[in-house]
């Protein structure tokens, strides 16, 4: 049973899910007998059946493993991104506030805080309504780097398989955008924090210079961009003040805290706030998506497996060429209570046995034909017989489909052996069928199993 945290009920499934419909698209298909045969026990729909199938190829391949090392590898490249957030707002702070300085450009200073990020955030915009489902360059750096931290082969594939799923059900855009603006807000943040730290303890005198605007547009820009910091309580430089410092460098205390006020409101205006909105709206369009997300079994991807999982209502052999028996008198009770099974794998017509059979082996058929075999297998899927004896006739080469069903039968049967019949023709293929079943770790014998038991 593959369990999921909470978060990721809805994602992990159809993650991996994905991932095995890339692979299969791109090569053959994988083996998926024993996967089918449960799916289609245990699933109640189509859509089940075709997820259930796929999560048990998924745990076969390894994918499953593959996706935990992507998930832990994936949170210390979170811890490092959050690291280099705050690295780069430590950055975006020095650069507009130089302790070697005593006074500060204005206007550099505003474009040292907020220049890069309105510059990237112009370069999302256009990706977002241009490209909105292809990954920038800058996103693929993080995926190298995570490929790198998981160290596994399978990184690259379940990468895929995520930009795949997440731009079937147009949820790329979210998934990325925030990331990014979550990234930004935190970078930003760390540039408000060291702002302050280096405003609390260093005396800065502010100044703006130009030559070719006048003083009256440099007024007009500094408080048609102030008048919203005011709503959050942030100082706005009158004009008086604002001519003044184009002029000389104030060195008064009110002249200092109304440009650093101002300065630290742009700053949160302009660019935390804008980025910390961007991210929340873009995270609950994520959680709002993910929760909607359904494998959709009539997409034309799943068209050729859907004969494949449907229930199975053939019948094992229904007219069995039955061996001579004695005749059997009362034991119906029994035999619907017995563990034991007995089947001919492609026995050749009429099928005498050498030794007749105890009545507590239920008999099952000669199973003659890929038909019969995948039949008895979905039976023995939900209803296992402890003790399986299946018979085979030594004369004939144990082909690979031969044996990969004995395998299949094998695991369904606790207690399993082979039968091998007509072993006096031809030795080099009984020492075939031997060393192949010695292969496969599967008891055999020469003899009827229920005459060795009893002699034992």
């Amino acid at each position: 049973m593959h369990e999921f945290p909470d978060t990721a009920r809805l994602l992990h499934p159809l993650w991996l899910n994905e991932a095995i419909r890339l692979h299969e698209l791109h090569n053959p298909p994988l083996e998926d007998s024993q996967a089918c045969r449960s799916a289609r026990q245990q699933g109640k729909t189509l859509s089940e059946r075709i997820l259930l199938r796929n999560l048990a190829l998924a745990k076969r391949e390894g994918l499953e493993d593959a996706l935990q090392h992507w998930q832990a590898a994936s949170r210390w490249l979170g811890i490092l991104l959050m690291l280099l957030a705050l690295a780069t707002g430590a950055g975006l702070a020095l650069s507009a506030f130089n302790r070697q300085a005593d006074s500060i450009n204005i206007v550099w200073a505003l474009l040292g805080l907020l220049g890069l990020h309105l510059l990237t955030l112009l370069f999302w915009l256009a990706g977002f309504v241009y490209r909105p489902q292809q990954p920038s360059q800058f996103m693929q750096l993080p995926l190298g780097l995570l490929q790198r931290l998981s160290r596994s082969p399978r990184t690259a594939q379940l990468s895929a398989a995520l930009f795949s799923l997440l731009g079937r059900h147009r949820l790329l855009p979210a998934a990325l955008s925030r990331l990014v603006h979550g990234w930004w807000a935190l970078a930003l943040l760390g540039a408000l924090l060291c702002s302050l730290l280096l405003l609390g303890t260093h005396r800065y005198a502010f100044a703006w210079e130009t030559t070719i605007a006048s003083a009256d547009s440099f007024v007009a820009l500094v408080q048609g961009l102030g008048r919203p910091l005011q709503l959050l309580g942030f100082t706005l430089p009158d004009a008086s003040l604002i001519r003044a410092s184009g002029e000389q460098l104030l060195s008064d205390e009110s002249a200092r805290q109304a440009w650093a006020s101002w300065l630290m409101g742009m700053l949160v205006v302009y660019g935390l706030l804008p980025r910390l909105l961007l991210a929340l709206w873009f995270q609950w369009h994520w959680q709002r998506g993910t929760r909607q997300l359904k494998l959709d079994a009539d997409s034309p991807d799943w068209h050729w497996l859907h004969t494949r999982l449907q229930p199975e209502t053939q019948v094992i052999d229904p007219e069995p060429q039955l061996m001579p028996q004695p005749a059997k008198t009362g034991n119906a009770h029994a035999a619907a209570h017995t563990s034991g099974c007995l089947a001919a794998l492609e026995l050749e017509p009429p099928l005498h046995w050498p030794v007749n059979p105890p009545d507590s082996l239920r008999w099952l058929g000669n199973l003659d034909g890929y038909a019969a075999q995948q039949a008895l297998l979905e039976q023995l899927t939900g209803t296992a017989c402890e003790q399986f004896i299946l018979a085979c006739d030594a004369r004939r080469s144990p082909d690979r489909g031969s044996l990969h069903f004995i395998s299949e039968l094998a695991a369904l049967c606790p207690a399993f052996s082979i039968w091998l019949l007509h072993t006096e023709g031809d030795s080099q293929r009984l020492s075939g069928w031997q060393q192949a079943l010695n292969t496969l770790g599967i008891a055999h014998t020469l003899r009827a199993p229920w005459l060795e038991d009893s002699h034992d």
